[in-house]
């Protein structure tokens, strides 16, 4: 199956009879009209940019209304969503009041979260979003409760946190709550009632380990230690590390001090790992530079002088984030 289409091949095969051709138009449809104005997807308002947009959307509103699969459906949402069409709204707000199928439901839910996240916030169609997807959290249907509130945190809207705090305590699907605790550690950063939220969360068996770290993420991103010996447990975890890293440098200076000590040994271990990813080297030695600056400010160094341009991009954000931390902690920049 081809992975690319022109412009034009796209709009056509919206109507084609097999599905999965339908189906690779939806997804490439926006990317094929983007691009050849030097733009990737998501945009706002892209309609609007040139005589094609609107070729395009129309032609989405057209295949969203004849489509008989609720998956393509739903991707016709999510293509509509790429090209930020304010008429989408009205489209997932039908599919959410007016469809059965859970997928569209998700469909709607998400779509509408990406319009969030390109959309202008003193916009005209920014609210009525907002208000779509606040709602959403309190929907009779589980699915779309976990939906929305992911939806609401990623696309920035500043009722997020208090529409879903609101809606914690009373929510009685265990799901939910689990997304409700992720979405809320995805805040950035969390506020203190959702920080509360989260330090029961990590502290919470019934929880599951990757609801629990997230949790802990998200108190590190608020500055706070309630999770910090899971992060630290997280380091001994080669899929959790690299996570547990970044989170630990923005905490180090608070640190216990036997906490401390743990992630400093782990983190030398892993920056001198022989069969572990470069990148991940580099994070090991960022998180040490923050509890030992100059054993890590060393070992970036030495990493630095690798030919990888990957590498040597890993060490330069690596350093631009130990000045922005050392200026957040109020602390002399290392060099």
């Amino acid at each position: 199956m081809r992975r690319s289409l022109t412009f034009e091949a796209a709009l056509r095969d919206l109507a084609a009879e097999r599905p999965e051709a339908r189906a690779l138009a939806l997804r490439l449809l926006p990317s094929a009209y983007l691009e050849r104005l030097g733009l990737a997807p998501p945009v706002a308002h892209a309609a609007a940019l040139h005589p094609d947009g609107a070729r395009a959307v129309t032609a989405l509103h057209a295949a969203y209304a004849r489509e008989p699969i609720a998956e393509l459906r739903g991707i016709a949402l999510w293509a509509l969503a790429m090209l930020g069409d304010p008429g989408l709204v009205a489209l997932a707000e039908r599919a959410l009041s007016s469809e059965e199928d859970p997928v569209l439901h998700e469909s709607a839910v998400q779509a509408l979260g990406i319009l969030g996240m390109v959309l202008e916030p003193s916009g005209e169609t920014a609210p009525s979003v907002e208000g779509s997807l606040t709602r959403a959290v309190e929907d009779p249907r589980p699915h779309v409760r976990a939906a929305a509130c992911n939806a609401l945190v990623h696309a920035g809207f500043p009722a997020a946190e208090a529409a879903i705090v609101a809606a914690f305590d009373r929510e009685p699907d265990d799901d939910v709550r689990e997304a409700m605790v992720e979405a809320l550690a995805a805040l950035a950063p969390p506020g203190d009632a959702a920080c509360r939220i989260l330090a029961k969360a990590v502290l919470t068996p019934a929880y599951p380990p990757d609801t629990r770290l997230a949790a802990a993420r998200g108190l590190a991103a608020a500055r706070r230690t309630d999770g910090a010996r899971l992060l630290v447990e997280a380091l001994a975890r080669p899929f959790q590390r690299d996570d547990a890293m970044e989170a630990l440098a923005v905490l180090a200076p608070r640190l216990p001090p036997a906490l401390r000590a743990r992630a400093a040994a782990r983190a030398r271990r892993i920056a001198r790992g022989l069969f572990v990813p470069a990148t991940t080297r580099v994070r090991a030695a960022y998180l040490l530079a923050r509890i030992e600056p100059e054993a890590g400010l060393h070992l970036l160094a030495r990493l630095s002088r690798r030919r990888s341009r990957a590498v040597q991009e890993a060490v330069a954000d690596a350093r631009a984030a130990l000045a922005r931390l050392a200026r957040e902690d109020g602390a002399p920049t290392a060099t």
